[in-house]
Formats: structure tokens, C-alpha cells, sequence
């Protein structure tokens, strides 16, 4: 007589507790946004001569500090944390953004890095605006091009494309709403 063997992955898993609520949202997202918000809303006030706005000063010109709060806005806007709702996750991705052109404008600032490129030719007083003014340029080709790819990615979420057309001007594509269902 055979054994009959039940067949593998056919069976459904059970809660083992439905009392604990499990919440979708990060709080440790929440708060690492929170806290950059703050360290940025009192970077204003810089050269003022109160205790923690001295450390405030410190931390912001400090290409490493600077550094670590964009990789943690970059960690928490990938949602590796848990999910965050949308507001705050516009906040993460504005703070990391500024958080980014701060860190490189500081480490192009960095003096012991002008140290380093002496010897090539690379002094300080000539090189520093040049260099600073390419940051913001490379920083300004990175963020458009997240917003064309942001468009791009929300334009195909909502519309399907059903091919080409002739219409007003020589040729366009011909797009139609998703269905939700």
C-alpha cells in the first residue's frame, strides 16, 4: 500500500496572534525625518552665539556629519525602515536633495583636500569657485533628471500606451487611462 504524500506549498499559513497590531509605518523613518527637518530649520541662525547653535554650525559645515544625514534620508526615502505616508516621504526626498548639495559643497570647501591636489597644480584660491559651481551644476542635472524620471514613472502608472496616431501634429502617441479594476 502506498503512503500518500500531500502535495508541497498547498497549505495556508495561520496567524499565530492576531492580537499584536502590526503598523505599516516606520516610526524610526518619522523620526530620522523629523530630525533633519529641525537640524535644517535651525541652520538659518548660523553665527549666533548660543551653545547649540555653535554645534549646529559645526555639524552643517562638516562634509562627513553632512554626509551621514543624506545617507539616512536616502535610506529612510527607500523605505527600508516601513513605509511612510506621502507628505512626509516628499519631506524625506526635499531634505535629502538639500542634504546632497550640502555635503558636496562642504567637501568641495574641505581644506585637507586642497591639501591633496596641491601637487597636481590645484590651488584653492583659483580652483574653489570653478569647483563649487560644477557641484551645483551636477547637482542640478541629478535633480531634473529625477523629476523627468518621477513624471515619466507616474505618466505610465496612469495611462497605457496603445500605439501611434496621426493628429494635429505629424505623429503622437495615443495613450488611455488605466482601468482600476
Amino acid at each position: 500500500m502506498e503512503r500518500s504524500i500531500p502535495p508541497v506549498g498547498k497549505k495556508l499559513l495561520q496567524p499565530i496572534s492576531s492580537s499584536v497590531r502590526k503598523s505599516s509605518h516606520s516610526w524610526i523613518g518619522y523620526t530620522i525625518v523629523t530630525l533633519g527637518a529641525v537640524f535644517l530649520l535651525f541652520t538659518p541662525n548660523e553665527g549666533q552665539p548660543t551653545p547649540h547653535q555653535r554645534l549646529i554650525d559645526t555639524l552643517f559645515h562638516n562634509w562627513f556629519v553632512m554626509s551621514g544625514f543624506t545617507a539616512a534620508m536616502w535610506v529612510t526615502k527607500r523605505a527600508k525602515f516601513g513605509s511612510l505616508r506621502s507628505l512626509i516621504r516628499a519631506l524625506a526626498t526635499l531634505l535629502f536633495a538639500l542634504f546632497l548639495l550640502v555635503s558636496m559643497v562642504d567637501f568641495v570647501l574641505w581644506l585637507p583636500l586642497w591639501d591633496l591636489l596641491k601637487p597636481f597644480g590645484y590651488a584653492r584660491v583659483d580652483a574653489v569657485s570653478v569647483a563649487v559651481m560644477g557641484v551645483f551644476l551636477v547637482w542640478g542635472i541629478g535633480v531634473a533628471s529625477f523629476i523627468v524620471r518621477g513624471t515619466f514613472r507616474w505618466f505610465r502608472r496612469r495611462y497605457e500606451h496603445h500605439g501611434l496616431a496621426v493628429g494635429f501634429g505629424p505623429l503622437y502617441f495615443y495613450f488611455r487611462r488605466r482601468r482600476t479594476s
